[in-house]
């Protein structure tokens, strides 16, 4: 399982006193740039492909706090964030992805 902690900072909140939405997105493309590095992989050359992101659909089921921790579950080809499921990326191809400690 890959996990990492993004910081919520001043410029992420909207005049509403909430993360706003435009800044999750670049939050949880963050996310996605981290896992990748932690594979020693890009979104150029992911095992030997080009990544595209072709859809994304936020649900918002909560507020984030100052850290928004970030879960990938790599078998599942999903994303978890504040501990809930929320769709983010889904390859065409299964990968077998290397177990990460």
């Amino acid at each position: 399982m890959f996990a990492t902690t993004l910081k919520v900072n001043i410029e992420h909140i909207n005049y509403g006193g909430h993360l706003a939405h435009d800044k999750l997105v670049t939050l949880m493309h963050e996310a996605r740039l981290r896992f990748f590095d932690r594979l020693g992989q890009s979104e150029i050359d992911f095992y030997g492909i080009s990544l595209i992101l072709k859809s994304i659909t936020v649900n918002y089921r909560q507020e984030a706090n100052a850290a928004l921790p970030v879960y990938r579950i790599y078998a599942a080809r999903h994303w978890r964030i504040c501990r809930r499921n929320y769709p983010l990326i889904c390859l065409n191809n299964p990968i077998d992805y290397p177990v990460l400690s």
